[in-house]
């Protein structure tokens, strides 16, 4: 999917995913700046199924931070967004986030 230049690398919306998701038990903050690259790439090339997979990964990112509300507000937005879709790995993500959610709420 489309690049993004992070300083003088190129790089895609699927990379960009990834390395949000390598740090996001290590460092959150570069998990969510990773997260915030790919939120703007989402947005200029305005697919709603990569919007969808940004919620999911920050969703993830919140939940292992311990912000569960924030979690929870995040797979709720992916869950909406991949409801119906094909995209059924990404909808299950997001039943799975919320589920983790309410298991630790007990």
């Amino acid at each position: 999917m489309s690049l993004k230049s992070v300083g003088s690398e190129q790089i895609t919306f699927e990379q960009l995913l990834e390395k949000a998701h390598a740090f996001q038990y290590q460092s959150k903050d570069s998990a969510f700046y990773y997260i915030e690259q790919a939120k703007v790439l989402a947005k200029n090339i305005g697919h709603r199924t990569l919007k969808g997979k940004v919620a999911n990964r920050e969703g993830a990112v919140h939940y292992v931070a311990g912000n569960y509300q924030l979690a929870l507000e995040k797979f709720l937005e992916a869950e909406e967004i991949f409801r119906g879709s094909k995209a059924s790995l990404d909808y299950i993500f997001a039943l799975n986030g919320r589920g983790l959610i309410y298991l630790g709420q007990k």
